[in-house]
């Protein structure tokens, strides 16, 4: 928010881009020199790139007003080049995408980052009538886009939690039977706990802040 109010928009795209340069060059060189997974998994500075990308395609979006079949189409190349190329990467086993991977470490989730963002852009430009505008668009997708955030954060936690209870589900669902879908049942679990969770902290907390927004627009 800080970088929207103090830099042009004509500079805001080349700083994004200069920034996601600069995540990935320091989370490779940390993921070289030390070896640790959890750094680049877990601390904000090493994952700032997707959210920079995210900028970067709403910046796009904001200021392109007369080329946005062009824009479009962009996005949709990006899209497909870097989509084929993970799938490419994962098939045939050249990359591990695991989160303890070099590759993931280094490039993988920038590379994610970008396919998703092209996503959101292609999406945001698509006509009305456009099927992939409709299918994001369901009430379902739209629900969990907006406490995704919330779900995000908590859902660790909920998994580690309803973990405990692991062998107790396991022990009812043998009783009557159904000893085969722990699984489902844990997630299930884990899902309800983490909507519950999420809605609250929507309407409790992050709800309050933004109606905040009025006094900085």
């Amino acid at each position: 928010m800080t970088l929207v109010w103090l830099v042009p928009a004509r500079s805001l795209l080349k700083l994004c881009a200069g920034l996601v340069l600069a995540v990935v060059a320091t989370r490779t060189t940390y993921a070289y020199l030390s070896h640790d997974w959890i750094a680049p998994y877990f601390l904000s500075w090493f994952r700032a790139d997707s959210l920079l990308l995210g900028g970067l395609v709403a910046s796009l979006c904001n200021q392109i007003t007369t080329q946005r079949l062009r824009l479009r189409r962009t996005f949709a190349y990006t899209l497909l080049l870097f989509a084929t190329g993970l799938v490419a990467l994962k098939v045939t086993g050249v990359a591990s995408f695991g989160r303890d991977g070099i590759f993931m470490q280094t490039a993988g989730y920038t590379c994610l980052g970008i396919v998703f963002s092209a996503l959101v852009g292609y999406v945001a430009l698509a006509d009305k009538q456009d099927r992939c505008r409709i299918l994001f668009e369901t009430p379902v997708l739209r629900f969990f886009g907006k406490y995704s955030y919330a779900l995000y954060l908590f859902h660790p936690f909920v998994q580690t939690f309803v973990k405990n209870f692991e062998g107790r589900i396991a022990q009812a669902l043998a009783s009557i039977g159904a000893g085969g879908l722990l699984v489902m049942a844990m997630a299930a679990a884990t899902l309800a706990i983490s909507v519950a969770m999420a809605l609250a902290s929507w309407h409790l907390y992050e709800k309050q802040f933004l109606k905040l927004k009025v006094r900085f627009s």
